[in-house]
């Protein structure tokens, strides 16, 4: 049970921290903040796939890991929206 609240914790830091890299790429004007911004994607991408392999592990101890399923979810279609505002902000930058 330890683990679920510390994943589901986990899921919630990093969902917040999209959010706030989110609004950072929405706001910039500096074409030189692209690289950083690629970076904090990249590291959110794999910081997700550890997410997942953690929760296959789980369920593969037979734990049902339904209750962190929503969480996770929200997080990967959130990190796609910050994957499109990513290539949006690429585009409205190069164009400056």
């Amino acid at each position: 049970f330890e683990q679920f609240i510390e994943i589901h914790q986990d899921i919630q830091k990093h969902a917040d921290l999209t959010d706030e890299i989110m609004a950072e790429s929405q706001a910039t004007d500096d074409p030189q903040d692209i690289e950083v911004l690629e970076e904090n994607l990249q590291v959110l991408l794999d910081h997700c796939d550890s997410v997942a392999d953690r929760l296959d592990e789980l369920e593969s101890k037979k734990i049902n890991i339904h209750p962190l399923q929503t969480p996770y979810q929200h997080y990967a279609e959130q990190l796609e929206r910050f994957q499109d505002v990513l290539e949006e902000t690429i585009d409205r930058l190069k164009s400056v």
